[in-house]
């Protein structure tokens, strides 16, 4: 599948595991208090490790779906 060029560089990490674009973060971690993009990326950078992979609940298409957030090297 060939994508344009500049949408997904070689660190679209979150791409790659599974994520959507349209999909809405219901938890990360367990947490559901990370209501903004800024929310999440301070966690991650303040709280994870790199390589570690993140629980994730997001709703897609009317449902819970389960995927693994990578935070990136």
């Amino acid at each position: 599948m060939s994508l344009p060029a500049g949408k997904y560089g070689p660190h679209a990490a979150a791409r790659n595991a599974g994520f959507r674009e349209g999909d809405i973060l219901v938890s990360v971690n367990g947490r559901t208090d990370l209501l903004t993009e800024d929310d999440l990326l301070a966690y991650g950078v303040t709280e994870c490790l790199p390589g570690q992979k993140l629980d994730t609940v997001v709703w897609r298409n009317g449902k819970r779906l389960t995927l693994k957030l990578p935070i990136q090297e």
